[in-house]
C-alpha cells in the first residue's frame, strides 16, 4: 500500500466508492467516512486527512480499527503512534466524557455513548416539550428528522446522533404569520423556564441541562403548506400538503409511544434522499439552492458566522486571555464611569477592565460560550458586569436592544472592539441602527476595527471572515444613521497582538442630532 493504515497525515483503506467506513479509536465510533469523498492514488488506495476537529487529541497511542457500515468486524486495524506522547489517545471533553464527530464536521458527545439514565431524563423532557406544544401552544407537534428516522428505521434514538428534533404543523401558509406563531411559541417556552436560542423565524434550539453536566440542544422546526408544497424550516421542501402531516399517528421510540406525521417518507425523501433506509454515519445534508433561498428569503437565518466563533472561543480563547486590549485603555482614560454597553463583547476581557474602573458594564455577544472565561472570573471578583445573548443579524433584537439603552440615563457609552470588521451586511447595518438609537438623546460610541490598509498585513489567527472597509465608507455608514464623528484616530501601533500589528482605525460618534 506504502501507507500505514492511518498516521498523522490521515487514514489509508481501499473500498468501493458507495461504501461508508467507520473509523475506530480502541473499538470506539471516531469518525466515519464516506468513501466517494476520498482521494484515490494509481494504486486504488483512499487518503482522507483527520478533521481539524480531531488533530488535537491526536498525540500517544491507540488502536485504529477500519469497518464498513453495518458489520461488526474491521476489515484493517492497527497500533498506530501520534506526536510525542506516550499514552493513550482519549477523544473527549473537559470532564472525559466520549467524543464523536458528526454529520456537521464537529465533536460531540453522541447517543451511543451516553448513559442510559441520562438519555431517559432528556427524553423525559423532550416529551414534557411536545405536550408544551400541542396543549398549551394548540400547535399538532411531532418528532422528526433523525428523532423521527430512528424511530421509524429502529424505534429507538440514532446512536451518532446528538439531540432530539421536534417538529410542528403551523397553523398558517403566509411567512410573516408562521414567524408570528413561532414567537408565540418562544414566549410560551420561556414562560415555562426554557432557555431558548432562534435561529431563525421558524427555528428554535432550546438548551436542556442533563444529570452528567451536558447542555443537550433539543430542536424544534416549524412546518408549513405553501402552495402545493410542505416546507420545514431546516431542509425539507417536498410535493404535499396538510394530510401529509394529519393525522398525528402514535409509533414506538424507546419505549415509549411519540407523536409522528402522517406519511413521514415524503419528509424523509426530501431530507435525506431515496437511500433514508439505510443507516449512514457519513450523511451529509445537501440542501437544493431554490430551498435555501427560499427558506432564507421567508424565514432568515441568524446563525451567519455563529459557529466559527464557537469554535474559536472553544479551541482559541486562551490565546486571547482576560488582559484589556489597549482601546479599552484609551476610552477609560477618556470617561468617567457610566453605563457602557460592550457589544460584540467576546470573552468580556474589556468588559470586566471598565467594571474594574467603575463602569456598569452590559457585554452583549452572539456565542454564549465567548464569555465563560469572564463568567468563571467574576466567581471570584464581584463586579458590576451582566452578559446576555444578543444578535445583530436580528432585526427585531436590534430594535429591542436599542430601545433600551436609549432608555439609559446618559451620559452611556456604546463601546464596539474588532466588530465592525466581523459583521456580514445584514449585521452591520443592525448595528449602525442600534447606535443611531441608542445615542439619540446622548451618549457617546467608541469603535476600533480593521480597515482596507489591514487586508494583507500578517494575521495571528489567520484567514477568518473579515470585511476591510475604508475609512470613508464606515464614516459614511455612519453618517447616514444620524451620527458624526467627533474623533478619529488610523494607523498602526495602536492594536498590537502577539506578532501582528494591524492598521486599525478608532472612532468615537455622537448622534448627529441638534
Amino acid at each position: 500500500m506504502g501507507h500505514e493504515l492511518a498516521d498523522e497525515h490521515g487514514v489509508y483503506f481501499r473500498a468501493d466508492p458507495d461504501a461508508v467506513v467507520e473509523v475506530l479509536f480502541d473499538g470506539r465510533r471516531i469518525w466515519s467516512i464516506a468513501a466517494k469523498e476520498t482521494t484515490v492514488d494509481d494504486h486504488g488506495v483512499r487518503h482522507v486527512e483527520w478533521p481539524r476537529a480531531l488533530c488535537r487529541f491526536l498525540d500517544g497511542r491507540v488502536c485504529v480499527a477500519l469497518r464498513e457500515r453495518d458489520h461488526e468486524a474491521p476489515f484493517a486495524e492497527a497500533e498506530v503512534s501520534f506526536g510525542s506522547g506516550t499514552g493513550r489517545v482519549a477523544v473527549v471533553d473537559f470532564e472525559g466524557r466520549p467524543l464523536a464527530m458528526t454529520k456537521w464536521g464537529r465533536l460531540n458527545n453522541t447517543f451511543d455513548s451516553a448513559d442510559r439514565e441520562v438519555i431517559e431524563r432528556y427524553l423525559d423532557q423532550a416529551e414534557e416539550v411536545l405536550k408544551i406544544l400541542q396543549h398549551e401552544c394548540g400547535v399538532a407537534a411531532f418528532i422528526s428528522y433523525g428523532t423521527l428516522l430512528g424511530a421509524v428505521r429502529e424505534g429507538k434514538l440514532i446512536g451518532h446522533d446528538v439531540d432530539v428534533d421536534l417538529g410542528y404543523l403551523s397553523d398558517y401558509e403566509h411567512p410573516v404569520d408562521v414567524q408570528r406563531e413561532s414567537f408565540r411559541i418562544e414566549r410560551v417556552l420561556r414562560g415555562k423556564g426554557f432557555r431558548v436560542l432562534r435561529q431563525n423565524g421558524g427555528f428554535l434550539a432550546l438548551f436542556i441541562p442533563e444529570g452528567d453536566g451536558l447542555r443537550r440542544n433539543l430542536d424544534v422546526f416549524t412546518c408549513f403548506v405553501q402552495g402545493k408544497h410542505i416546507y420545514q424550516v431546516g431542509q425539507i421542501r417536498a410535493a404535499g400538503d396538510r394530510s401529509t402531516i394529519l393525522p398525528l399517528r402514535r409509533i414506538p421510540f424507546e419505549g415509549r409511544m411519540l407523536p409522528a406525521p402522517a406519511r413521514p417518507e415524503v419528509l424523509f425523501e426530501a431530507a435525506y434522499g431515496d437511500g433514508w433506509r439505510v443507516p449512514d454515519p457519513s450523511f451529509k445534508f445537501d440542501v437544493p439552492v431554490s430551498t435555501s433561498v427560499r427558506m432564507e428569503g421567508w424565514l432568515g437565518g441568524l446563525r451567519a458566522d455563529r459557529e466559527q466563533w464557537a469554535w474559536f472561543y472553544n479551541h482559541r480563547a486562551e490565546e486571547v486571555g482576560l488582559e484589556p486590549t489597549p482601546f479599552a485603555a484609551w476610552v477609560a482614560e477618556r470617561e468617567d464611569p457610566c453605563h457602557l454597553v460592550d457589544l460584540g463583547c467576546g470573552n468580556g476581557r474589556d468588559s470586566i477592565f471598565f467594571a474594574t474602573k467603575g463602569f456598569d458594564v452590559l457585554g452583549l455577544d452572539f456565542v454564549r460560550v465567548a464569555w465563560r472565561p469572564a463568567e468563571d472570573y467574576l466567581k471570584e471578583h464581584a463586579l458590576p458586569v451582566t452578559f446576555e445573548l444578543r444578535n445583530l443579524n436580528s432585526l427585531r433584537e436590534t430594535l429591542a436592544t436599542g430601545a433600551r439603552i436609549a432608555r439609559w440615563p446618559s451620559p452611556r457609552i456604546v463601546y464596539g472592539r474588532f466588530l465592525v470588521h466581523s459583521l456580514r451586511e445584514r449585521g452591520l447595518d443592525n448595528m449602525w441602527r442600534l447606535l443611531g438609537m441608542a445615542l439619540r438623546s446622548g451618549g457617546r460610541s467608541y469603535l476600533e476595527f480593521r480597515t482596507a490598509r489591514d487586508r494583507d498585513r500578517p494575521k495571528h489567527f489567520g484567514r477568518r471572515f473579515r470585511r476591510f472597509l475604508t475609512i470613508d465608507e464606515v464614516v459614511g455608514k455612519a453618517q447616514r444613521h444620524g451620527l458624526r464623528v467627533v474623533e478619529q484616530k488610523a494607523g498602526t501601533g495602536l492594536a498590537p497582538f502577539v506578532e501582528e500589528d494591524p492598521f486599525v482605525c478608532r472612532l468615537v460618534l455622537e448622534s448627529g442630532d441638534e
